[in-house]
């Protein structure tokens, strides 16, 4: 059996419509650092435009439009790593 974490995501239409409401509710700002985000650069660009959960599903969060925000794929990536879902760099 395939864990939750492992499982292939469906409705990639559907999180692309509700991240892009989101940029345009938002004014196209992040929603933790406050820059530019753009949905129309890579998608390893740091800042590209992404979903956000503010509690993580992992923690206990919904899948709901309350618990979700635009965010730059740099913020979204910081906070994952800080909320443990994300190996960190070394702090050699």
């Amino acid at each position: 059996m395939i864990g939750p974490a492992l499982r292939p995501r469906g409705g990639g239409y559907q999180r692309k419509r509700r991240r892009t409401k989101l940029v345009r509710l938002q004014q196209g700002l992040c929603h933790w650092c406050k820059g530019y985000m753009r949905e129309d650069v890579p998608e390893n660009h740091s800042h590209r435009a992404t979903l956000q959960f503010l509690i993580p599903l992992a923690h206990g969060g919904t899948n709901t439009s309350d618990n979700q925000v635009a965010a730059c794929r740099s913020c979204n990536r910081d906070r994952a790593v800080a909320n443990g879902l994300l190996p960190g760099k070394d702090k050699a």
